[in-house]
């Protein structure tokens, strides 16, 4: 990226703070933002026909995985559709956005756009088949492992209820695997 790139980007860039338990997004709206975690934790849940929540994407600055670092329904942000899911702050939480509109303007003017695009597509498309891979071969406890691995930094700071939502088991269970 040149430094006249970076200064049309960092024009467009607004930084907003949320309080714990804020939503960002609400089920029903259009993610017309591209949100990037620069401080916190967020999550991304939806509820069934019961209105049980499953939590399917935690979100927080210090990943190795780039895709956690973006709060963002990226469903609804490239089709303009409204979201089932909503996003939630866990933790008093800042969030570096830019608009879809902005976003659309810089693709014109720059090239990084179009390859973050490209390379965003390719690593939210693998981590979902992973995620859905795991969830049916793998078990509670190697569940929990993974999770525990891929979210060490933040792991603690995650209460229990959603952490078992996340692995797709119940707060008992988790408990049983935590106390092995």
């Amino acid at each position: 990226m040149t430094d006249d790139e970076w200064k049309i980007i960092q024009s467009k860039l607004k930084i907003t703070n949320y309080k714990k338990n804020d939503i960002i997004l609400h089920i029903d709206e259009i993610c017309d933002k591209l949100r990037f975690v620069n401080s916190g934790i967020t999550r991304m849940y939806y509820f069934n026909e019961n209105a049980k929540e499953f939590t399917c994407h935690i979100s927080f600055n210090d990943s190795v995985n780039l895709i956690d670092n973006f709060s963002i329904d990226f469903h609804s942000f490239s089709t303009k559709t409204p979201t089932i899911y909503e996003i939630e702050a866990l933790k008093d939480t800042q969030i570096v956005e830019i608009s879809l509109e902005d976003l659309t303007q810089l693709s014109l003017h720059t090239k990084v756009f179009d390859e973050l695009t490209q390379k965003a597509s390719i690593l939210i498309h693998s981590t979902i088949r992973d995620g859905l891979i795991s969830k049916n071969i793998s078990s509670n406890t190697q569940r929990y492992e993974e999770f525990i691995k891929r979210y060490e930094p933040v792991s603690n700071k995650i209460p229990q209820y959603i952490i078992a939502s996340y692995l797709g088991i119940t707060p008992v269970g988790l408990s049983k695997l935590i106390n092995k």
